[in-house]
């Protein structure tokens, strides 16, 4: 790897750890950056331009993180399941799964959490809002979308945007909480695997029921069934 490859990543990576460490209306402040990785505001302008092209760098570096994971490349490969109701139900088994994996490998914290903030900048939280981070989830949710119209015939870009946000996003949130809060396990006496698992089917049994694959009693009784198993 060349020097100047060494100098990117290192920026790079002291870039995610700064802005991963700050609250929900985060900022890219290159002092701090330049101060983290040992060198100088200057040498950050050299390898990367303006600041709107830096902030650019670091979310393609979070994207490339990510990508194993994302919606659209899960989707790709197993979409053959969605021809009948068992194969959608195992899907959407699969693609939770596929979607806590990511919040729960442990290559790098602080790409988890700049993601989940990225998430909270696109729900409106942030007038700060960038057009390439709202492209990419606007990607990641025309396919949530497609999936929907496939299982249940929505065809309802508001709707299946709903599903998205009160399903999906809140399972991120709360993945990311849960790696972090080790106290949860004394306090309940119980591993976090469990709550994990809580979560999972909660996320799971709201989208099953609303894609038409669940009737209301058979979701009454797995609901109930979450507390005692």
């Amino acid at each position: 790897m060349s020097k100047a490859l060494q100098t990117r990543n290192k920026i790079i990576s002291a870039a995610v750890q700064q802005i991963a460490g700050e609250d929900f209306f985060h900022r890219l402040r290159l002092e701090r950056i330049a101060e983290k990785a040992g060198i100088s505001e200057a040498t950050i302008h050299y390898h990367f331009g303006t600041k709107d092209d830096f902030a650019k760098s670091v979310w393609q570096s979070v994207v490339d993180e990510r990508e194993p994971y994302s919606l659209p490349k899960f989707y790709e490969e197993h979409k053959e399941l969605l021809k009948d109701r068992a194969g959608q139900c195992k899907f959407i088994q699969l693609m939770l799964r596929n979607y806590r994996d990511f919040f729960r490998h442990g290559k790098s914290k602080s790409y988890r959490r700049l993601l989940r903030v990225f998430f909270l900048e696109n729900m409106g939280f942030d007038n700060g809002r960038r057009k390439h981070v709202e492209q990419y989830f606007l990607g990641e949710l025309l396919v949530f979308h497609r999936i929907c119209k496939e299982i249940s015939g929505l065809d309802d870009l508001y709707y299946s945007s709903m599903l998205f946000l009160f399903t999906m996003q809140p399972l991120a949130f709360a993945h990311v909480h849960l790696s972090g809060v080790r106290s949860l396990e004394k306090e309940t006496r119980q591993p976090l695997s469990r709550h994990e698992k809580i979560i999972e089917r909660h996320a799971e049994n709201a989208l099953m029921f609303h894609l038409g694959l669940l009737d209301d009693s058979m979701a009454a009784e797995i609901r109930m069934s979450e507390y005692y198993t």
